[in-house]
Order: C-alpha cells, then structure tokens, then sequence
C-alpha cells in the first residue's frame, strides 16, 4: 500500500478540529494550535510509512517525538521514527510504529497527548498539506 505523502515540507492539520495544526511551542511541547508550522517530513519506508518528523525552522534541530511515558508529543534533538497509518490514504494517525499510541487532541484541547487511539471521533486523524518550497 503507497504512501501519497513523499519526502518533503508539510502543515499538519486535525481531522475533528480542523483550526488546529501541530504547532511546537517554546517549552519543546506540541500543541494544536490555530497558527500552522511548517515541518519537514522525511519517509524512510513507503510500504510501512515509516516517517520522521522535523521542525521546520531555520537553525533549530528538533523532531517531533511520541512519549507515551508522560502521554505528550515533544520536540526532541533526535529523530524518532513514527508510522503513518490510514484507512483512506487522506486521514493519517501518527503512532508509534507498531503500537496503539496515538498523538491526539481531546475535545479541542491545546497539547497533543500521546495514548491508545481514542475509541471514536477523528481526534487523532491527522491530514498532511503540502507545502511549496
């Protein structure tokens, strides 16, 4: 099964709450925040969508990382490989490979908690805009 997501810069929005976007605040925390990021998403594997996941700012070395141990997605200096996982090949839950740990919103809050997939709603269905360089 492809992959449409391929190597390259993205804004990635929630698919229940579609004002907010993956968003890395000063704390290293990742938010949903109504003010996009660009982040670039490198896929390492596109049979089993085995991505990683960068900050997009100039000088800053930070990855978006799942940490099911504190249930919070943060912003890390290595990178993490995170799965992509989809019904639809539109709608992606980013988890750890292999793993129901999920990065999710619940009920429009601000940080992305990171657990197992929430058992309705689109919460933790992310949708991957294409930025132009």
């Amino acid at each position: 099964m492809s992959s449409p997501i391929t190597t390259g810069l993205y804004r990635i929005r929630n698919a229940q709450y579609p004002d907010r976007f993956i968003t890395m605040e000063r704390n290293y925390e990742f938010s949903g925040g109504d003010n996009p990021q660009t982040f670039f998403v490198e896929v390492k594997n596109e049979v089993t969508r085995i991505v990683t996941i960068k900050v997009a700012i100039s000088g800053l070395q930070s990855f978006l990382t799942l940490q099911p141990d504190i249930n919070r997605a943060m912003g890390r200096p290595e990178p993490q490989e995170i799965q992509l996982t989809s019904d639809n090949n539109f709608q992606f839950r980013i988890q750890l490979p292999g793993a129901n740990q999920v990065a999710y919103l619940v009920n429009d809050a601000f940080w992305i908690l990171v657990g197992p997939a929430p058992d309705s709603g689109y919460a933790h269905f992310w949708t991957f805009e294409r930025v132009e360089e």
